[in-house]
């Protein structure tokens, strides 16, 4: 018998879930029964998770769902006692989905949970963050809304080099301007007692204050320039700015912290000035000055890694916010970067990460995503076991798609980028025809090797997108091939030359 969740069952066998946090969970077998213990839906489905990996040797890889298994009825679940958790504790996952149908669309947010990446509303409420302004991140404007100031009260608006106020998003805030300060302040205690008023005591605890995105400075008035320049940063002036608005906070909320970013022209750390003991950081290791296909301590990222570590050693409370952009119509692998990057931030106490991804059409994004959810989990998972594990998807073709995957993962390790700005365009020394044909060779025979459909659609589409790479470097790929496509479940291009690609289903 096996018994889900919070149970009478449970608790008279003493197993208490109510000590647990909510993404926690507690597998016990005395052999007789099993329990998952958890006191929440996510920890419930966190644990069922866990427990079928471990002794149904069943593992959530596919978004479809068609994952392999075995049936053993001659399996047995062994005595056990172990409570578990994320090392990775607080986790956001935000997926683009360019390229993708609808119904794809719709599965992701199912699929990250049995995955254990994406957390839930249910978290505590000390790590939960407030939507009461309207917004999740990029908030300047949600708290002094351009709608309703913009046309009387300019001056509250950033300025631009010649002198201007721009009054229409995107835009940044006038933070020198006091009136700015008194009415973000009037709008995040009028958002937290709503909360409070909602929610009691399970009201969050976390109030974001993000800049605007798209924006290069926050405002060069006078007065704002020149609290920047005596800081040596524009986090100088946001600091100076939101330290006071966490001062006025704390005299009515002392649980409250308010999150900022450390984001274009406020990642560099300020001379002379820290963030108050109730403000958080929330650090962007931006994509277009980071490799996200090589570890974050490889020499080519070191600018990066550098200023993680001085901002986690100085930030009181701390977020990063990393990124996976893999919407690149080319074949790519980033596991290593993934798996190293766990290790890192678990070793360096980060156990908060707003993740953003575009997997766009390619073939290894469920393999990423898989590598993730178990190095969130323990950063001492072996790597490649679990793309072992992964690659069972391509059933009788795994073999030979695990040393493309292998083959892939050398060519970037041994060929990083020139300079940032080639990795900014993608012009990557290891994009040559002789790695792409090494890759597709591999990949032709895992598709002659298996002929169940759903399988090898999903080798078919590694052979598109290796074709489409060839082609563009003036080889010859199969052509053919490309635009047919293979079964009524494969992605298929749709082309015509000189026109850029799309994915159609």
């Amino acid at each position: 018998m096996l018994y889900l969740g919070d149970t009478q069952t449970a608790r008279e066998r003493g197993l208490i879930a109510s000590d647990m946090r909510q993404g926690e969970w507690r597998i016990v077998c005395d052999g007789t029964c099993a329990f998952i213990c958890a006191k929440s839906g996510m920890g419930a489905a966190y644990g069922v998770t866990d427990f079928l990996a471990k002794y149904a040797n069943y593992r959530f890889l596919t978004i479809d769902g068609d994952d392999p298994f075995t049936v053993n009825p001659q399996a047995s679940v062994p005595v056990c006692d172990y409570r578990n958790k994320h090392a990775i504790y607080e986790r956001h996952f935000s997926t683009g989905d360019r390229g993708h149908m609808k119904t794809t669309r719709a599965y992701l947010p199912d699929y990250l949970r049995r995955l254990g990446l994406q957390h839930s509303a249910e978290v505590e409420p000390a790590v939960r963050p407030s939507v009461a302004c309207g917004g999740y991140c990029h908030t300047y404007l949600r708290y002094c809304p351009l709608e309703k100031y913009a046309k009387d009260h300019p001056e509250y608006f950033s300025m631009f080099d010649d002198g201007t106020r721009h009054t229409s998003a995107p835009t940044m805030l006038c933070l020198s301007n006091p009136e700015v300060l008194d009415i973000v302040t009037e709008r995040m205690l009028a958002c937290i007692a709503e909360d409070r008023e909602k929610y009691g005591k399970n009201a969050p605890s976390l109030y974001d204050f993000s800049q605007s995105d798209c924006c290069e400075f926050i405002c060069h008035c006078p007065k704002c320039r020149a609290i920047s320049e005596k800081y040596g940063s524009d986090m100088g002036l946001q600091l100076t700015f939101v330290n006071e608005l966490a001062r006025r906070v704390a005299r009515k909320y002392p649980d409250v912290f308010i999150r900022i970013f450390a984001y274009v022209s406020t990642e560099v750390i300020p001379k002379g000035i820290r963030p108050e003991p109730n403000v958080m950081i929330w650090y962007c290791d931006l994509y277009s000055l980071s490799d996200h296909q090589l570890p974050l301590t490889h020499p080519f990222n070191k600018a990066r890694y550098d200023l993680l570590r001085e901002w986690k050693a100085i930030a009181p409370k701390f977020e990063l916010w990393d990124y996976m952009l893999t919407e690149d119509d080319f074949p790519q692998v980033s596991v290593d970067a993934l798996a190293a990057d766990a290790r890192l931030f678990h070793s360096l106490g980060i156990d908060r990460i707003y993740h953003e991804s575009q997997m766009g059409g390619q073939a290894f994004w469920e393999l990423e995503y898989y590598v993730m959810s178990r190095m969130y989990l323990d950063p001492d998972y072996d790597l490649e076991k679990a793309i072992d594990e992964y690659c069972t998807v391509y059933g009788r073709g795994a073999p030979a798609m695990r040393r493309a995957i292998d083959g892939l993962r050398k060519a970037i390790a041994e060929n990083p980028p020139k300079s940032m700005e080639s990795w900014h365009r993608r012009g990557l020394p290891w994009r040559t025809v002789e790695v792409m044909s090494a890759f597709r060779k591999c990949v032709r025979e895992a598709y002659d090797a298996e002929t169940r459909p759903k399988m090898r659609a999903r080798i078919a589409l590694a052979l598109q997108i290796v074709d489409l790479e060839l082609y563009r470097l003036g080889a010859s790929g199969d052509w053919e091939f490309m635009k047919r496509g293979v079964g009524e479940t494969s992605t298929t291009y749709v082309h015509e030359k000189g026109s850029n690609f799309r994915f159609v289903w």
